[in-house]
Order: C-alpha cells, then sequence, then structure tokens
C-alpha cells in the first residue's frame, strides 16, 4: 500500500512538472510593449495572432518579470521587440506554457528565419 501511494504521489508531481514547458511560439506581430517595471518589476508584450493561452485581461500577451531574469536580457527583449513593433517584423517568443507566459528569447524574423 505505502508502494502505491509512493507512486500515484510521484506520478501527480511529475505530471505537474510536465504541464509548464518552454516552448517557441509562433510567428507573431507585437502589437505593444507596456514597461511596469516601476509597478510590478514586469513588462508585458502585446502580439497578434495569441500566443497559446496567454491572455490577460482580454488582451494577447505574454511578459518577462525583471527579478527572475537579468536585466541585460531584460533590456535587450524589450529593445528587440519594440524594434519589431516599430518596423512591423515579426518574431517569435520563447516562453514558459501556462498560466504565467514568461519569455526567456525572443527572435527577429523567427529563430531560424522563418518568420516573413
Amino acid at each position: 500500500m505505502k508502494t502505491l501511494i509512493l507512486r500515484i504521489c510521484c506520478f501527480c508531481f511529475v505530471g505537474e512538472m510536465a504541464s509548464a514547458a518552454d516552448v517557441w511560439s509562433n510567428c507573431v506581430n507585437v502589437t505593444s510593449v507596456s514597461e511596469y517595471r516601476a509597478y510590478d518589476s514586469t513588462v508585458y508584450f502585446g502580439t497578434e495572432p495569441r500566443i497559446g493561452q496567454c491572455v490577460y485581461g482580454g488582451i494577447n500577451r505574454v511578459r518577462i518579470v525583471s527579478g527572475s531574469t537579468e536585466e541585460s536580457t531584460v533590456k535587450s527583449i524589450v529593445a528587440l521587440a519594440t524594434i519589431a513593433h516599430v518596423a512591423d517584423k515579426k518574431v517569435q517568443f520563447y516562453y514558459t506554457e501556462g498560466a504565467t507566459c514568461d519569455v526567456k528569447i525572443i527572435a527577429l524574423s523567427g529563430y531560424n528565419g522563418q518568420c516573413k
């Protein structure tokens, strides 16, 4: 009985870990860059079309949190997203699927140039 309970608990734990995976988004346009770092250490990027289930307050968006990422990386991602927005270029985000949609990488024109 102990072994069965232990196996069930391990399965639940592994299932929880597997639910939040880092993946590449489809090719999207950056529709907005919202700087909230002074308020809650977050920068939000509006996207079109929507990336996975990344919707906050009815707006398609992903985010980067300053406290969990090096400041130079945050600045670089914000700069590249802003350039993509102004130049109307498509990007891909490498992000964590799930409720948070945290961005880790941005790739202008796609990580392999596939976003035209």
